[in-house]
């Protein structure tokens, strides 16, 4: 868990890593159970959520998959500028569109 609160501060710390094309609304750390794990085997993760004009979206990734596609914790907190930049489209029915993958040029 304390490897994904110093990606959030650094995202929030530094004014490089401030969003341009979107508004980050909830950015917590938060813990996930693992696919197929028994209970108790949960792993911190990131939860946020951003707005592009009207179009919500969301990003609940676990702290290993992030690490695994960004290289490190600041190549983590990047990531997730780049998460809230990158034009996506909006959902069909209007509602929230969560991912749980970086895009696959990070």
């Amino acid at each position: 868990m304390e490897q994904v609160v110093q990606i959030i501060d650094r995202f929030r710390s530094s004014a490089a890593l401030e969003p341009l094309g979107g508004e980050v609304g909830e950015l917590e750390a938060v813990w996930v159970s693992r696919e197929g794990g028994l209970a108790g085997n949960d792993e911190a993760a990131v939860r946020m959520t951003w707005r592009q004009a009207s179009n919500h979206f969301g990003l609940l990734m676990p702290l290993s998959r992030l690490l695994k596609q960004s290289g490190d914790l600041d190549g983590a907190a990047f990531a997730l500028r780049l998460a809230v930049d990158e034009p996506h489209e909006p959902s069909p029915d209007g509602t929230t569109l969560w991912f749980e993958d970086l895009p696959t040029w990070a």
